[in-house]
C-alpha cells in the first residue's frame, strides 16, 4: 500500500468562506462559518494536522458535521484537519480538497471587529481574517456626493446605520421618507398647479459607481438592482467588489446608497424643469428603526443652466508660491449649477497650473487648479468657460505675482442742492480741474483763497475760469438741480 508524503507545512491559506456579505455578523444570529487550508509547498493539502483556532470576540463553534466537534462555545479550539471529500453525485469529483478545517463564529451579544486565527502549532504558520459583529440598527447619518445638480442631473445620498456601539451594520435597508421644496419653486404659467411638490426623484435600484469602481456601494432597498454587475472573485472577501442582482443592504461599512435626481434636461427643455429649481429637503430613514429620532434629513440643490462663474482667486500671490484656486459655477438664481463640463486655461503670464488645467467636470459646481508662481514680479490671467449650448460662460481671473499695485484713490465729488452753497472738500482722492469736476453741470463755482481770506476767479461753464480743486478747498457752487458731480 502507498504511502502518501503530505510534505512540510507550507501555507495556511484562508478558503472561500467567509465570503463577501458573511464578514459581518449580526449578534444573536446563527453566524458564519469560516474556513481554512493547510497546504505544503506544492500547494498540496494536509490532512491529520491539528490547527489552533481562537477568536477576540465571539465565540467559536464546529463548523459543520465533517469537522471535529470539538469547539462548543468556547474562544478557542484544536479541530484536525480532513482528507479530501467525494462529490457525493460524482464520486470522482473533490467536493473539498484535504487540509480543510471550518468553524462557526457567533456574536454571542459581543460586538465589534473579531480577529480569528487558524495556528499550526508545530510550523508556526497561521492565517487571521477579521470579522465584524455586529448589534440591531440603532442610528442613521447620510451624506451627499453632490450638493447641488443641475437639472436632468442627479448624485447619490450615502447612508450608514450603525448599532448602538457604532459598529456598521449589514444588510440593512432604507428609503426617502419625504421630500419637498424649501421655497415655493418658480412655475411657469403652463405648468399644471400642484406639480412644483414633486421636485426631485429618488431611485433605490441603482448602486453607486465612482470611475474604476464597479458597484462600490450598493442601493438601500432589497429589490433586484438595476446595474448588476458580478463579483469578479467571489472568493476572494472583497464585499466591495460587484454585484449579482438582488441588493444586499447596506455593506461591510454600514453604507448603501439612494439616488436623487432632477426631472427635466430634455431638448428640447420642457416648461416642468424650472419646477424642480432651488433648494430641497430629503428625508430618509432606516427600515429597521422605529423612532422619528433615527431618520435624517439633507438639503439637495437643483441648478439652472451657467450663468456666471466667480472665484477666490487672491488679487496677489508670493513669487515662487503655490495657490490653490476654486472657481464656481452659478445659475441666474445664484444656485451652484451642480456637475457640468468646465475648462480652465492660462492665457497670459508666466508661471504654471500644476493641477487642474484643461476641461473635466465641477462638483458641487466647483472646481479647482494649483498655481505655481514665478520668481519674478508679473501678472498671470486665467480664463475659465463653461459651454451653454452653442455659446459659453467666461470668467477671467487676474493675479498679481509680487505686492498687488495700489489701488487708484476715488476721484472726489461733491453733494450739491439747488441755489448757491459753500462747500468743504471733504472727499479723498487727487486733485481735479473745476472743468473737470463740474463740467456744464453748474451754474458757477467760487474757490476760497485761504492764504489771501478772498475768493478766486470764478468758474463759468464754457466763459470763463478754471482753477484746481483739492482735498481741504472751500468753495461756492451755484447748482441749478439738487445734483452730485465727480466722483
Amino acid at each position: 500500500m502507498a504511502i502518501k508524503n503530505w510534505g512540510t507545512p507550507a501555507a495556511a491559506a484562508i478558503s472561500s468562506s467567509p465570503v463577501s456579505g458573511d464578514r459581518t455578523v449580526t449578534a444573536g444570529s446563527g453566524g458564519t462559518i469560516i474556513g481554512a487550508q493547510l497546504v505544503n509547498a506544492r500547494a498540496e493539502g494536509i490532512m491529520g494536522t491539528d490547527l489552533l483556532v481562537t477568536t477576540t470576540r465571539g465565540i467559536l463553534n464546529s463548523g459543520d458535521a465533517k469537522t471535529d466537534t470539538t469547539c462548543a462555545d468556547v474562544s478557542a479550539c484544536t479541530l484536525t484537519t480532513r482528507a479530501a471529500e467525494a462529490d457525493d453525485n460524482d464520486p470522482a469529483t473533490t467536493e473539498d480538497p484535504a487540509g480543510i478545517v471550518q468553524v462557526r463564529l457567533t456574536g454571542n451579544g459581543s460586538t465589534g471587529t473579531a480577529q480569528v486565527t487558524f495556528r499550526d502549532l508545530a510550523s508556526n504558520l497561521s492565517r487571521t481574517v477579521a470579522v465584524v459583529l455586529h448589534g440591531t440598527p440603532a442610528s442613521i447619518s447620510a451624506e451627499v456626493d453632490q450638493g447641488t445638480i443641475g437639472i436632468g442631473g442627479s448624485t447619490f445620498i450615502v447612508v450608514t446605520i450603525v448599532d448602538a456601539d457604532g459598529n456598521p451594520t449589514v444588510g440593512s435597508f432604507a428609503n426617502v421618507e419625504s421630500g419637498k421644496p424649501l421655497t415655493p419653486a418658480k412655475v411657469p404659467p403652463e405648468v399644471p398647479a400642484g406639480s412644483a411638490a414633486i421636485i426631485v426623484d429618488h431611485s433605490l435600484a441603482f448602486d453607486r459607481n465612482l470611475p474604476g469602481t464597479a458597484n462600490d456601494v450598493p442601493a438601500c432597498n432589497d429589490q433586484v438592482n438595476a446595474d448588476p454587475t458580478p463579483d469578479a472573485d467571489p472568493d476572494d472577501g472583497d464585499p466591495s467588489e460587484g454585484n449579482i442582482g438582488a441588493n444586499p443592504g447596506t455593506n461591510i461599512d454600514g453604507k448603501c446608497v439612494i439616488q436623487v435626481s432632477a426631472p427635466g434636461g430634455g431638448t428640447p427643455a420642457d416648461a416642468t424643469d424650472d419646477a424642480s429649481r432651488g433648494g430641497h429637503t430629503v428625508t430618509v430613514k432606516a427600515a429597521a428603526l422605529g423612532s422619528a429620532s433615527d431618520e435624517v434629513t439633507l438639503t439637495i440643490s437643483v441648478g439652472g443652466a451657467p450663468t456666471s462663474i466667480t472665484s477666490d482667486a487672491p488679487v496677489s500671490v508670493d513669487p515662487l508660491s503655490t495657490t490653490k484656486i476654486t472657481y464656481t459655477v452659478l445659475d441666474d438664481q445664484g444656485v451652484r449649477v451642480g456637475a457640468v463640463s468646465a475648462t480652465l486655461d492660462q492665457i497670459d503670464g508666466s508661471g504654471k497650473v500644476t493641477a487642474g488645467e484643461s476641461t473635466a467636470m465641477t462638483a458641487d459646481g466647483q472646481r479647482s487648479f494649483t498655481y505655481r508662481a514665478p520668481s519674478s514680479a508679473g501678472t498671470a490671467v486665467f480664463l475659465v468657460t463653461v459651454p451653454v449650448g452653442d455659446s459659453e460662460v467666461a470668467h477671467e481671473i487676474v493675479v498679481a505675482i509680487g505686492a498687488a499695485a495700489d489701488a487708484a484713490p476715488a476721484a472726489i465729488s461733491l453733494d450739491l442742492r439747488t441755489g448757491g452753497r459753500i462747500y468743504a472738500v471733504t472727499a479723498e482722492g487727487p486733485s481735479t480741474m473745476a472743468s473737470a469736476l463740474f463740467g456744464d453741470a453748474v451754474t458757477s463755482a467760487w474757490k476760497y483763497n485761504q492764504d489771501t481770506g478772498a475768493w478766486d476767479v470764478v468758474y463759468i461753464p464754457g466763459r470763463s475760469g478754471n482753477f484746481s480743486i483739492a482735498t481741504g478747498d472751500i468753495l461756492f457752487v451755484s447748482s441749478p438741480i439738487d445734483q452730485t458731480v465727480g466722483g
